[in-house]
């Protein structure tokens, strides 16, 4: 139990780490921290996030567009939808 409660707490912690960043991009950091209202950490871990997420998206949009062009869509192939996305009458 002892060991399996060590093995959490030094997997789980976050990591420090250094990061050489010019001068002018570290004052842009500073100034969207402070926009934001967060430390400079908060600001980077959030610009890390947000990098990694386009990321992922780009890549989900590349897989869509390359099976798309595999697989293209037929004409008529989606018309049983139509009546499903209209608004009703009044």
């Amino acid at each position: 139990m002892l060991y399996t409660r060590l093995w959490n707490i030094f997997h789980t912690m976050r990591r420090t780490i250094q990061v050489v960043i010019d001068p002018e991009t570290l004052r842009e950091a500073d100034r969207g921290a402070k926009s934001e209202k967060v430390n400079r950490s908060e600001f980077i871990r959030r610009a890390i996030a947000h990098y990694v997420e386009a990321r992922r998206r780009e890549a989900r949009e590349l897989r869509h567009r390359s099976g798309y062009e595999r697989a293209p869509v037929e004409t008529g192939e989606f018309d049983v939808w139509t009546t499903e996305h209209a608004w009703p009458e009044d």
